[in-house]
C-alpha cells in the first residue's frame, strides 16, 4: 500500500519490538500462546494514531481500519458527496425560483 511501511525481519528482533510496545506485566502471560488474541496492530506516526484489528477479519473489515487511520481520503471522499449535494440543493432552489415549481427533487411549496 503506497505510503506503508510493514515492519518484517529477524523473528528476534520482531520479538524484542513486540515485547517492549506490547508486553503485559506478566512475563508468563505474556509469553503463553494460548494469551494472545492473533490481533493485527496498526500505527500512523504522522497523526501519532493506532489500533488493532483482528488477523482473522475480513479483508473489507481490515482495509476499513486501516482506513480510519488514515482519514484524509476518506475526509476528501465525504466532503466531494457533501458538495455534491449542496451544489443539487442549490439547482434545484434555483429552478423553482426561475419558475419550474416540479423540477426533478423540488419540492412544491408555496411562495
Amino acid at each position: 500500500m503506497p505510503g506503508w511501511q510493514f515492519l518484517t525481519g529477524d523473528p528476534d528482533e520482531i520479538e524484542t519490538i513486540r515485547f517492549r510496545l506490547f508486553r503485559w506485566d506478566h512475563p508468563g502471560l505474556d509469553n503463553d500462546i494460548d494469551q494472545h488474541t492473533g490481533m493485527v496492530f496498526l500505527f500512523n506516526d504522522n497523526l501519532s494514531r493506532s489500533c488493532k484489528t483482528p488477523a482473522m477479519s475480513t479483508v473489507r473489515g481490515i482495509l476499513d481500519t486501516v482506513a480510519g487511520l488514515d482519514p484524509i481520503p476518506v475526509q476528501a471522499a465525504r466532503a466531494r458527496r457533501d458538495a455534491a449535494k449542496l451544489v443539487a440543493h442549490f439547482e434545484r432552489e434555483a429552478a423553482w425560483a426561475n419558475g419550474e415549481k416540479w423540477a426533478k427533487g423540488a419540492v412544491a411549496i408555496g411562495k
